[in-house]
């Protein structure tokens, strides 16, 4: 890359505390997994007493102006009791930290930004501004289960990301164009935040079976750190809608 260029991703590193992870004339080293290798750890999750105040009160204000605040196992006996459609769930916020997703399944993630009102949001972890050279690489386990491909699948993606590493080292070329090479299979990290409505969404689309399997271990590993997490609003949850 440019030094200018290389200027610049330092110096913007550094600003927020970090080190950008050049690896310059080092040798590709790149790891192979499978779907499992995906995790999901909650960040954040609106309290849950908090929020059956909130929705409690949301849902009773048709007949009253000021808050109304009952003891607890009411309010949260009324809002069992409401239907989906009038529960206020965009008012749980859930945030959700992804580890080894591959590009090819977060475009799919990120197709659900559509489907209501209420959008997702995402911070990903940028190919612009890091070395991929040692990077994760996702090999299907129907690949796997063959070894004579899964051999050439390997030797293949390794010969790309050699080619990707002579572009910086030898021909300079920045990271942002050098990427290009990089296949759907390389694994990254992204931070995905929306309200509880967008992910009972997402979750009933993507756990169908004609979604995509990894997409579908995805969303299991999602829950499963949710239910970890939250257990009370998970118990109320997971009945209603079926997950």
């Amino acid at each position: 890359m440019t030094e200018l260029n290389r200027e610049i991703i330092e110096n913007d590193a550094r600003k927020r505390g970090l080190e950008p992870l050049f690896h310059d004339n080092q040798p590709v080293d790149i790891k192979f997994e499978n779907e499992e290798h995906q995790k999901a750890i909650v960040l954040q999750a609106t309290p849950f007493k908090d929020w059956v105040a909130t929705a409690y009160n949301i849902i009773i204000a048709s007949w009253t102006t000021k808050p109304v605040f009952k003891d607890f196992d009411f309010m949260l006996e009324v809002v069992k009791k409401e239907p989906f459609a009038t529960v206020p769930y965009e008012a749980y916020n859930l945030t959700v930290a992804v580890e080894n997703v591959t590009r090819a399944i977060l475009a799919q993630v990120q197709r659900h930004r559509g489907l209501v009102v209420h959008q997702f949001g995402y911070g990903e972890l940028s190919t612009r501004n890091t070395d991929l050279r040692q990077s994760t690489i996702r090999i299907p386990q129907s690949v796997i289960d063959n070894p004579e491909l899964a051999e050439k699948y390997k030797s293949s993606v390794v010969s790309l990301m050699n080619v990707y590493a002579e572009m910086i080292d030898k021909y300079h070329i920045p990271f942002e164009e050098a990427r290009m090479i990089a296949p759907l299979g390389l694994e990254t990290y992204v931070v995905i935040t929306g309200n509880l409505r967008v992910w009972l969404e997402y979750f009933k689309a993507r756990k169908q079976e004609i979604a995509q399997k990894e997409h579908r271990i995805l969303v299991d590993k999602i829950i499963a750190a949710f239910e970890q997490a939250e257990p009370e609003m998970w118990s109320l949850i997971k009945e209603k809608f079926n997950l």
